[in-house]
């Protein structure tokens, strides 16, 4: 993600809109991050792996099924509701990231570019880049579609 304007970033209150509302739940999803890490990537840094994390919905359902029916834990001593949780944030943060682009590409190309426009713009070309996952004839093709 690109750096924020103070005006920009003001919109966007990510401690007292968020992390004061869920203290306790935002280090729990980030314990869990870590604890998953380790466990399918051992060694590596801390990182979200997209390539092992494909199947939100279905994941999510799992776990809301799995709470359901009485567990409390899963079998590595997480809490289902942070699984459920941690899968729910994965799913809006990739639905945040196809809406940009399709908000950009309904929106169309301006002639004249304001600020909020290159915003979005550089926005929807991370959220590329993160979508094709490094393919070059992936991003070229929605860069040329896109921009």
């Amino acid at each position: 993600m690109k750096h924020l304007t103070s005006e920009e970033r003001k919109l966007h209150p990510v401690f007292s809109g968020f992390l004061k509302y869920f203290p306790k739940a935002a280090m729990a999803v980030s314990a869990h991050s870590l604890k998953a890490n380790e466990k399918h990537n051992p060694g590596a840094p801390l990182h979200w792996d997209r390539s092992k994390s494909t199947d939100e919905m279905d994941a999510l359902v799992r776990h809301i099924i799995d709470k359901a029916g009485g567990m409390i834990e899963d079998e590595d001593g997480l809490l289902v509701d942070v699984a459920i949780a941690w899968r729910g944030m994965a799913n809006l943060e990739k639905v945040l990231e196809d809406k940009e682009l399709e908000e950009f590409l309904d929106r169309g190309p301006k002639s004249n570019t304001t600020p909020q426009d290159k915003f979005a713009k550089d926005l929807i070309a991370q959220s590329v880049e993160q979508y094709c996952n490094g393919d070059e004839e992936c991003i070229r093709a929605w860069t040329m579609a896109s921009f």
